[in-house]
């Protein structure tokens, strides 16, 4: 068989059509565990569970290039587990297993290798159990609450222990005041554990914000005759700069960060960007204690994927998130396939009146094409491609998260050269299926947009296309509050093969 073709396809055209199908990044999950990687520069993320079953991989979204790599997995199923991170290692304790059993296995995640690791501490180690509350305290992990069993056989802690991460060896601390579980823990400045909400052994969520010292068990309620949140569960407490600590989440429709600093509560603006409400979402504190990153969860509404694979980073200081973009593997295979293809052929169809496209300019911003244009005659050519808004791409400050599923179509009328190459005017046009579900109810709408360019075309060597263009677009392409509305500046950019 001819290394320049693939199932009579140029080689090229064909790796570029089977990278599209490139997987993202990890799957939607609920109950999985986060980190940040030793030198602060990637997300890590890894178990938990989905709409199909448990998540046995893990995953790494480098921060600076907006893109996930796959890493190695966990030996064994994470999930509903407690976890906190040093600067050297994520430590994971408890959980459940494949059958939903729970485990008391320790796990040691090097976040500078990425191995995994399992430990077996000395003392007395609690109970095994899931749904606990845990954090890091200075150099040790402290663990409390939680439950074992299910229904009216589930049977609530309220037990606390810590964790020595130097010495590895178990301590069984003063009880809490109550049997609890998916509450979260965080230390203030002057060393007082905060314990906010969780599920006490009536079945209620809570409101409650404990103050106290673990090691003499001694604890106190916090009233606020002000502002202070609601009841929630399976949400986070983190400390933030100051001696404040931070909660987010847990609630079906409070998605405000709310800071207590010792004295009361405030909260970030209602208006301002922030990721939908959910629980058993997986979180990670910078090492400076200013940011904190978010990814997935279980939401508080029916959506087309049960569960949430979204990233996002909070500010503590100011109370604010960012959401982060991730850009396409489907452009990244793309590249290396063009790259290493090309040096596996020296023929170019004499005639060329076919080309198979990618626009990378649209895969930066939310927007998967794979184009498919026929020439017609020496000035004619008709493209057509499906339209695809899969991720958020780089200007979701701009449009905001929602998805469009639709297909474009286009015609070139070619000033100089012959088609498919040379100098040409283009019109094109696009209508899709466009939805959010970042709404309190999921919304979907038509959309469209259609643009007039000019630009080029030019066949380098034995096929490798280049294109550009600039012209002016009007859109009407959005949902709800999001997207693109009125007359606007347009581009072109395309590279592929010809034959």
């Amino acid at each position: 068989m001819e290394l320049s073709r693939v199932c009579g396809l140029p080689a090229f055209a064909a790796a570029l059509a089977l990278s599209a199908c490139a997987k993202e990044g990890p799957a939607p999950r609920y109950s999985h565990v986060a980190a940040l990687t030793a030198d602060g520069e990637a997300l890590c993320v890894a178990g938990g569970a989905g709409g199909d079953g448990r998540r046995p991989d893990a995953w790494c979204f480098d921060l600076a290039r907006g893109r996930w790599e796959e890493v190695t997995p966990p030996p064994a199923p994470i999930f509903r587990a407690c976890h906190v991170q040093t600067a050297e290692a994520a430590w994971i304790v408890g959980g459940a297993d494949a059958e939903g059993e729970p485990v008391d296995t320790v796990w040691r995640w090097d976040l500078a290798d990425l191995t995994w690791e399992e430990r077996s501490p000395e003392g007395f180690p609690p109970p095994r159990r899931v749904k606990a509350g845990c954090t890091l305290d200075g150099e040790r992990m402290l663990l409390g609450g939680g439950r074992i069993g299910d229904g009216d056989e589930q049977q609530l802690y309220g037990d606390l222990f810590a964790l020595n991460l130097t010495t590895l060896t178990w301590e069984e601390l003063p009880q809490l005041p109550d049997p609890i579980q998916r509450q979260a823990m965080a230390p203030m400045g002057d060393g007082t554990l905060a314990i906010l909400g969780g599920i006490d052994a009536e079945g209620e969520r809570l409101a409650t914000l404990l103050l106290g010292d673990p090691d003499r068990g001694q604890y106190s309620g916090y009233f606020s005759s002000g502002e202070a949140p609601e009841r929630r569960a399976s949400h986070t407490l983190v400390p933030a700069p100051g001696g404040a600590v931070v909660a987010w989440g847990g609630h079906p429709t409070d998605t405000a960060l709310w800071r207590y600093d010792g004295v009361g509560f405030t909260h970030s603006d209602a208006g301002e960007e922030a990721p939908s409400a959910r629980d058993a979402h997986a979180t990670a504190p910078s090492a400076d204690g200013a940011a904190l990153y978010l990814m997935g969860g279980d939401p508080f509404v029916d959506l087309d994927d049960p569960f949430l694979n979204d990233l996002w980073r909070a500010d503590l200081t100011t109370l604010t998130w960012e959401r982060l973009s991730t850009l396409s593997r489907v452009y990244t295979h793309g590249m290396i396939s063009a790259l290493l293809l090309l040096s596996l052929t020296d023929a170019r169809a004499d005639d060329p009146k076919w080309t198979l496209t990618v626009d990378p300019l649209t895969l930066a911003i939310g927007f998967a094409h794979l184009q498919v244009e026929r020439a017609f005659g020496d000035r004619l050519s008709i493209y057509a491609t499906p339209s695809l808004r899969l991720y958020d791409g780089i200007l979701v400050d701009v449009n905001g998260p929602y998805r469009g599923l639709g297909g474009e179509v286009g015609g070139r009328f070619f000033l100089r050269g012959e088609a498919p190459e040379g100098l040409w005017l283009m019109a094109r046009g696009t209508l899709a299926r466009v939805n959010t579900t970042e709404t309190s109810e999921p919304v979907v709408t038509l959309g469209a947009y259609t643009s007039g360019l000019v630009g080029a075309t030019w066949i380098l060597g034995p096929g490798l296309t280049l294109s550009g263009g600039a012209g002016v677009s009007w859109f009407r392409y959005g949902v709800a509050d999001y997207g693109v509305y009125g007359v606007a500046p347009a581009a072109h950019t395309a590279v592929g093969w010809a034959f």
